[in-house]
């Protein structure tokens, strides 16, 4: 059963077993069509464990291009595109994940952070705010 292998996939990731976690997570693919997003963003997660960063982003990538209004996906691939200096493609992704889920107060406050570092000082204050609303608005945690 695939989802048994995504999950045993889950539980080797937790355990810190990327690789097998890998081995796991390939098995949960359906062999005639794309994964789904979190399996995607699954994998993905596992080989940046490996250090594997450009695979990481080619499944990210065919994933937003199989599931592109998938919000998540676009906030991981932002994320690693953003840690390799690439601003511009974290800008176009963190923009397109916040036009899909604008409740998502990470994105929100990463995205004002690339606005402003491209000089759109009102922008960046209006996802700031935004972010701010929204992490107000979260339960409580603890």
């Amino acid at each position: 059963d695939l989802a048994r292998f995504a999950r045993l996939g889950d539980l080797l990731l937790d355990a810190k077993r990327p690789d097998a976690a890998l081995v796991e997570f390939q098995k949960a693919a359906p062999a005639e069509e794309a994964p789904s997003p979190l399996l995607a963003s699954r994998t993905a997660t596992a080989l940046l464990a490996l250090s594997r960063r450009n695979e990481a982003r080619g499944v990210l990538q065919a994933s937003i291009e199989d599931y592109p209004e998938f919000a998540a996906t676009r906030a991981a691939l932002g994320a690693l595109l953003l840690a390799d200096g690439d601003r511009d493609g974290a800008w176009t992704q963190y923009r397109a994940g916040v036009d899909i889920d604008p409740f998502d107060a990470a994105s929100q406050s990463t995205l004002a952070d690339l606005y402003a570092a491209r000089g759109d000082v009102e922008r960046a204050e209006r996802h700031r705010h935004y972010a701010r609303l929204l992490q107000s608005a979260e339960p409580a945690t603890r």
